[in-house]
C-alpha cells in the first residue's frame, strides 16, 4: 500500500469522532475514492464538545419504540437507582450491564441506515466495559466493531472513551480495513449520575492516536497516526422524551471539537471541526444523536441517529 493510500481512507475513516463509536462514540467509511467523500469515524461521538448553540437545533422529543423483543412492562418500567445491577453505577449509560442491545435509525449525509448496538460487559476483570456496534446504510456501507468505555478514571468519577476498534466496509459491503483508537488521555464523555446536570461543562485536549491495523496474514504492519483532539462539552436543560408513549426526562449534552492532523511529510494535514448533540435517558442510555462537521477543505460530515427499540434494559428514576 502506498503512502498517500492509507492517509486517504484515515480522512475518510475521520468522522464521528466521538463517542461515541458512540456514543460515540459513530464511525463508517466509505472507499470510493471522490474527493467529496469524508465518511466518518469514532473518536468523538460517545464523547465530544463546546456548546453555547440554539436549543433549536435539535428536536427535545424522541418517539422511542420499545417492542424490541423483550416485554414491555419490563423494558420501561421504572427501576430504583438503588437497585442499579450494574458495577460503575451511570444509569446513564447502562455499559457495565451485560447482554442489552440498543437498534437505531441512522441517517448519514441523507442515506438512510441502522445501527445495532450490544452490551459486553466487563472486560475480564479489567474495569473497562464493552459495547458492540454493526452500523449498514442503504448501499451495503457501514462498521462492524466495539468500544471500550472506563469508570471513574484517575479518581475523578463519570464514563471514559478507552480504546476502540472499527473494521469499515465501502459501498457494497467491500473491505475498507480496520482501524483501532487510542487516547494519551481517557476522555471523559459523561459525568457520575450524581453529578449530571451539575457540571456545566468540562474540556478536553490529548493525542489522539488512529492506527490502521495490518493484515497479519499477509504480512501487513500497523501505520499509526497521530492528531490533536480537543473541545469541550456543554450540559443543557433537561428534555423531554417520549419513551414508549410515557414521557420521561432526558439529558441533553452538546460537544464542540476540533481534530488537527499535521500529516506526514506534508502530506495528508486536514483541520476538522464539529459539533454533536446527544440526549440520555436513565437506565436507556443513549436516545437521539446529531453530529455534524467540516473539513478546512470544505468537505461536511452529518449523521443522526434515533433509538427505535431496546431489550435488556429498564427506565429508572434520576
Amino acid at each position: 500500500m502506498s503512502p498517500t493510500r492509507p492517509l486517504f481512507v484515515l480522512t475518510l475513516i475521520l468522522g464521528a469522532c466521538t463517542g461515541s463509536i458512540n456514543q460515540g462514540k459513530d464511525l463508517y467509511g466509505a472507499d470510493d475514492d471522490s474527493a467529496s467523500d469524508t465518511g466518518a469515524t469514532g473518536d468523538s461521538g460517545g464523547g465530544d464538545d463546546d456548546s453555547g448553540a440554539d436549543d433549536s437545533t435539535t428536536d427535545d422529543s424522541t418517539v422511542i419504540d420499545d417492542s424490541g423483543g423483550t416485554d414491555d412492562s419490563a423494558d420501561t418500567e421504572d427501576s430504583e437507582v438503588e437497585g442499579w445491577p450494574g458495577s460503575c453505577g451511570n444509569y446513564w449509560d447502562p455499559v457495565d450491564i451485560k447482554g442489552w442491545s440498543r437498534s437505531y435509525d441512522i441517517v448519514y449525509n441523507g442515506q438512510t441506515g441502522t445501527e445495532f448496538q450490544t452490551g459486553e460487559g466487563e472486560i475480564a476483570a479489567s474495569g473497562l466495559y464493552r459495547f458492540t456496534t454493526d452500523m449498514v446504510l442503504a448501499d451495503g456501507s457501514g462498521w462492524a466493531g466495539y468500544q471500550d468505555v472506563g469508570c471513574d478514571v484517575g479518581g475523578q468519577e463519570g464514563l471514559f472513551v478507552d480504546y476502540w476498534e472499527v473494521a469499515y466496509l465501502g459501498a457494497g459491503g467491500s473491505a475498507t480495513g480496520t482501524f483501532a483508537g487510542t487516547h494519551s488521555v481517557q476522555r471523559m464523555y459523561l459525568p457520575d449520575e450524581a453529578f449530571i446536570g451539575g457540571v456545566g461543562s468540562w474540556s478536553y485536549d490529548y493525542t489522539l492516536t488512529i492506527t490502521m491495523k495490518g493484515d497479519p496474514a499477509s504480512g501487513g504492519t500497523d501505520i499509526p497516526f497521530e492528531m490533536n483532539s480537543k473541545g469541550t462539552y456543554v450540559e443543557l436543560n433537561e428534555v423531554t422524551v417520549d419513551l414508549g408513549g410515557e414521557l420521561v426526562p432526558g439529558y441533553r449534552l452538546t460537544n464542540t471539537y476540533t481534530i488537527t492532523y499535521a500529516g506526514f511529510l506534508g502530506t495528508g494535514a486536514f483541520v476538522r471541526e464539529g459539533y454533536i448533540d446527544q440526549v440520555y435517558v436513565a437506565g436507556i442510555g443513549l436516545v437521539t444523536e446529531s453530529h455534524t462537521a467540516t473539513f478546512d477543505n470544505g468537505n461536511t460530515y452529518d449523521l443522526s441517529k434515533t433509538l427505535t427499540s431496546y431489550t435488556g434494559l429498564s427506565r429508572v428514576e434520576p
